[in-house]
């Protein structure tokens, strides 16, 4: 019975660490203006774009703002093809209103994920190092299982990214103005489906390279917890 409560106390806190983490490796890759400007330079978006690499990333931080909500609106002008005009139209407009509320959504989803780690830590710590250690430990056991499934989506998404894409947006958005074409709108020009591809594909990478550290680190701190604890706790 007591394996079980740390085995369901570790999922828990297995479920917190992956979310702080996914969610943390996305916003690192999104919100990297080093990336925006590689994927401009390699995929030839100026081209498409008809806009110079200094107005795209002029551009793409005010969206950003707009979607990290530091900025109440969209309307964004830059010179397209040598024309001082505004960006976005109305449906690209419409579109990013649902992704600002779906980012939103994910980051209080974050931020309460840390403050269960935060207060489990806290709790563990000053309350229970027992209880706190061996939580730890079995995280090693429940952390794989969850990982794999993580490791199964990135494998979904490498293998036919175009399905599972268009599948994830069926599930998180209520209409099909994420549809736009390349010919009238300037945004699927920026971020064609090669720069999603990227996305994901880089924040899986970092994503699985941070649970690693995570896990060994946890395990290594469990430990020595444990040996540092008197038999009588």
């Amino acid at each position: 019975m007591a394996n079980i409560k740390y085995i369901l106390k570790s999922l828990l806190i297995s479920i917190a660490i992956i979310v702080v983490l996914f969610i943390g490796s996305l916003q690192l890759i999104i919100f990297n203006d080093a990336i925006f400007k590689w994927h401009y330079e390699t995929h030839q978006v100026t081209e498409t774009t008809k806009m110079t690499i200094p107005d795209l990333m002029d551009v793409t931080r005010q969206l950003l703002d707009y979607v990290k909500d530091k900025e109440d609106h969209m309307v964004i002008e830059s010179r397209i093809d040598g024309i001082n005009q505004e960006v976005f139209g109305e449906r690209e407009k419409a579109h990013m209103v649902d992704v600002k509320n779906l980012y939103i959504g994910a980051r209080n989803l974050q931020w309460f994920a840390l403050l269960i780690l935060i207060a489990f830590t806290g709790y563990g710590l000053t309350k229970s190092k027992m209880m706190f250690s061996k939580t730890l430990m079995h995280i090693r056991y429940v952390m794989p299982f969850l990982l794999a499934s993580m490791i199964g989506i990135g494998i979904l998404f490498a293998t036919d990214f175009n399905k599972y894409f268009t599948i994830f947006h069926k599930m998180f958005f209520s209409n099909d103005l994420w549809l736009l074409d390349p010919k009238t709108d300037i945004m699927i020009n920026m971020v064609p489906e090669v720069y999603f591809y990227t996305v994901v594909m880089m924040s899986l990478l970092l994503f699985l390279v941070g649970m690693i550290i995570t896990v060994i680190s946890l395990t290594i701190i469990g430990k020595r917890l444990i040996a540092d604890i008197s038999p009588v706790e």
